[in-house]
């Protein structure tokens, strides 16, 4: 369990995954969740794990495609919704390398969501909602940030600080930029 949450935490959710039916007693797809149940699904299976094997080995790509639902902009509610599941569950466990893996999570959902908006939006109640599952995140579950890149982490920071995006726009440019010459 240590070293799944580990994983997930250092290098995000493992995509396609083998699990017992004995582990999955007990455990659902979260209601109401439009988006991302599946991880929320398996932090809560990987709480109850006594053992997990693991693999480098990709064998899953993603293929993106205009419309898919990959592809497609996602509501602020949904972001709302998907970051109050992670905070119930953390409640629920109180373990430290789950609040670790959750604040991951939150923080590729961030970073999908920046990318997303114009940083010149006006801000309303959804958008502050966000910014109150941060807070609530960092201050029940410890501020787990210096886990992710440092590019993700100086832009929540500053977005947390000052209700900002510029700085995650400016970040997607440089990982544009790079992903040219890399």
């Amino acid at each position: 369990r240590e070293r799944a949450l580990n994983i997930f935490a250092r290098e995000g959710w493992p995509v396609r995954n083998f699990i017992r039916r004995s582990c999955l007693a007990g455990v659902k797809f979260s209601d109401g969740l439009r988006i991302k149940e599946d991880v929320v699904f398996f932090l809560e299976v990987a709480l109850r794990l006594k053992m997990m094997v693991t693999t480098d080995y990709p064998g899953y790509f993603y293929t993106r495609r205009e419309g898919s639902a990959v592809m497609r902009r996602r509501k602020d509610a949904d972001s709302v919704a998907f970051g109050n599941a992670l905070l119930e569950l953390g409640r629920r466990y109180q373990a430290e390398d789950l609040w670790r893996a959750i604040t991951v999570a939150q923080g590729y959902d961030f970073v999908q969501w920046a990318d997303e908006r114009d940083p010149s939006e006006s801000y309303d109640a959804v958008l502050c909602s966000i910014r109150d599952v941060w807070r609530q995140l960092l201050m029940e579950g410890g501020d787990h940030l210096s886990e992710m890149y440092s590019w993700w982490r100086i832009a929540i920071r500053h977005w947390l600080k000052t209700g900002d995006l510029s700085w995650a726009h400016r970040i997607r440019r440089v990982r544009e930029w790079m992903g040219r010459f890399i």
